[in-house]
């Protein structure tokens, strides 16, 4: 349940213990309790992200105009970005696409770290490994690029900010070709509309599971 729903619903009716209520308070800002005795089951129960077989649709919010990217040609060995966003609607981030290389098959090395904005900013996922670059399958389009997916989805509430910061590292022969495109500022996509800051260019979409 989201927070809002649980604020404006939940609580007025005085159903829950003042323990209980805390309980939950701290599940929506940690992802998780540290009590033993948790009166409440912690799984998921939105959309049934537990498993791949699901059939639940992993939505992609492409942050370009174009289906396409625009590499430059300079090469790094390591990219470094940070960008910002917040939504609409409650949804649940899955991960997001990155752009590395204008070539499949070339390997990189990623980190993806998740943050909320507000007061101290406290990682709240984070992924890394190995990637190869590869064209988008569900749409058959030139998105090259690779998803990085972090270990379990989590909520994100509306109007709530969280930052991106993602590192691409390459070697000697492969290194990191930087997208000279221009991103949008503001995206809607399966009904959520996306505002974006900062000057990350290698992220490509946002993934995430829409609260429907």
């Amino acid at each position: 349940m989201p927070p809002r729903l649980f604020e404006d619903i939940v609580i007025p009716t005085g159903i829950l213990t003042a323990e209980e209520v805390s309980q939950v308070y701290q599940f929506h800002k940690q992802g998780s309790v540290t009590t033993v005795d948790t009166k409440f089951s912690c799984a998921l129960r939105g959309p049934r992200l537990q498993s791949r077989s699901t059939g639940v649709q992993l939505c992609r919010c492409y942050r370009y105009r174009e289906n396409q990217t625009f590499p430059s040609s300079e090469s790094f060995s390591t990219v470094s970005e940070g960008l910002k966003f917040s939504t609409n609607k409650e949804i649940y981030f899955a991960g997001i696409r990155l752009y590395a290389h204008k070539e499949e098959g070339r390997q990189f090395s990623a980190q993806l770290k998740m943050s909320r904005c507000h007061g101290l900013k406290e990682v709240v996922s984070a992924a890394n490994g190995t990637f190869t670059v590869k064209g988008e399958p569900p749409d058959g389009g030139n998105r090259l690029g690779f998803d990085v997916l972090v270990p379990k989805p989590f909520l994100v509430s509306r109007e709530a900010q969280f930052i991106i910061k993602i590192t691409i590292t390459g070697n000697d022969e492969t290194r990191v070709s930087p997208n000279i495109g221009i991103p949008m500022k503001f995206v809607k996509c399966e009904g959520v509309e996306f505002k974006f800051e900062g000057q990350s260019r290698q992220v490509l979409e946002l993934l995430f599971y829409t609260m429907d």
